[in-house]
């Protein structure tokens, strides 16, 4: 008769702590547990031999599953990310050499030009290139510019020059329509173009009427100055006519968000005027009397506009000169 196996062994060294070995009727399966000794016993006495198979085999089956599952945290925790492996690219790949900035030895020689200038000042183009490190002599006479630099200089230095070197705008001629105005306490009639202006001076001066005794045209051409002297008869009474003569340094252009204007600067009016003397110490005399009368300034001119320029009182009478002017830009 055998001696019982432990039944409650479910390991390889539990199996091991049986005393005597199994027989071979053991080893053979069943599917059913058994209830005694003998041969049904001997059938139900391998199952334990069978578990340990099984469990066996299930601890093998699932090794796979356990590599796979450190595989997998082994890449999430330790694997390098794309941005890793990015940067790990660019650090491997060697870096390219970047392209020499330095002027090669052909640019960086001496060369020299002459060059013609045609329309600007010779002189003021020599004091602007002296911003560059070159030689620069400029010649008057010739002109001409003679320039030693570097050749990688030279292409800039070209352009510069290309620039100034422009032909000074066609100088604009100023028209300037001038009316001397006599204002007096007797009633006068002027030309319609001067039906606004005339209310405002009647308004500003008091004089009850106005007239006109001469109208002037001055031309001159922008920055330039103009003059001109006339003769005219202030007192019908006098044979003898009376002279003025107007005169400005210079008439400059300006322009500006309103439109064009014309300034003239340093404006000059004088008048010599002859007054029949008819009473003298309540004696009539035939005597004429003379009277100068004048003013000066500058003043603004708005293309198209009258402006009233100023006013010269004639000394011994109620009279004055009324300077009116009205200027144009000839295209």
């Amino acid at each position: 008769m055998t001696e019982p196996i432990n039944h409650d062994s479910r390991t390889l060294g539990r199996v091991a702590q049986n005393k005597k070995p199994l027989s071979l009727d053991l080893r053979l399966p069943s599917r059913q547990r058994g209830r005694g000794v003998g041969a049904r016993g001997a059938e139900d006495s391998s199952l334990p031999g069978m578990e340990w198979r099984q469990t066996n085999l299930s601890m093998r089956v699932r090794k796979p599953a356990a590599r796979i599952l450190v595989a997998s945290l082994w890449m999430v925790f330790f694997a390098p990310s794309s941005e890793g492996l990015a940067q790990a690219k660019k650090t491997d790949k060697p870096p390219e050499s970047a392209a020499s900035t330095k002027p090669s030895t052909a640019e960086r020689q001496n060369v020299q030009k002459v060059f013609a200038i045609k329309h600007a000042d010779v002189d003021a183009i020599a004091q602007t290139l002296r911003i560059f490190p070159t030689d620069v002599r400029p010649n008057r006479e010739l002109r001409v510019i003679a320039v030693s630099a570097v050749a990688a200089l030279l292409p800039t230095i070209e352009e510069t020059i290309r620039r100034l070197d422009v032909p000074a705008p066609a100088p604009q001629n100023v028209e300037l329509t001038v009316y001397l105005l006599l204002g007096s306490d007797q009633e006068g009639a002027v030309a319609p173009e001067l039906e606004s202006v005339v209310k405002q001076l009647k308004t500003a001066f008091g004089f009850k009427g106005f007239r006109a005794v001469d109208t002037v045209v001055v031309r001159s051409r922008d920055t330039r100055p103009g003059h001109v002297d006339g003769l005219v008869r202030l007192d019908t009474e006098s044979p003898n006519p009376s002279t003025y003569s107007l005169s400005y340094n210079g008439a400059s252009i300006n322009s500006d968000e309103k439109g064009r204007s014309i300034r003239l600067n340093g404006l000059k009016f004088k008048a010599n005027i002859l007054v029949k003397q008819k009473v003298e110490s309540n004696v009539p005399t035939g005597f004429e009397r003379n009277y100068d009368a004048g003013f000066g300034t500058d003043v603004d001119v708005r293309e198209g506009q009258k402006v009233v320029v100023g006013k010269a009182a004639i000394g011994g009478t109620n009279t004055a000169l009324i300077l009116v002017i009205t200027a144009k830009i000839l295209e």
